[in-house]
């Protein structure tokens, strides 16, 4: 496999605040963004 750890790791920590909720590694950047949208729009 090609992984970038350090990329998987940043990525997972971006992502490790959503309720620890379980993330593919491959999650893009975009899908990221999508999902702490829509936690700020849950949370206010």
């Amino acid at each position: 496999t090609d992984t970038q750890p350090d990329r998987t790791d940043r990525m997972l920590g971006r992502v490790s605040h959503l309720g620890g909720r379980v993330v593919r590694t491959t999650i893009s950047e975009e899908e990221t963004a999508r999902l702490e949208d829509e936690l700020k729009e849950g949370e206010e």
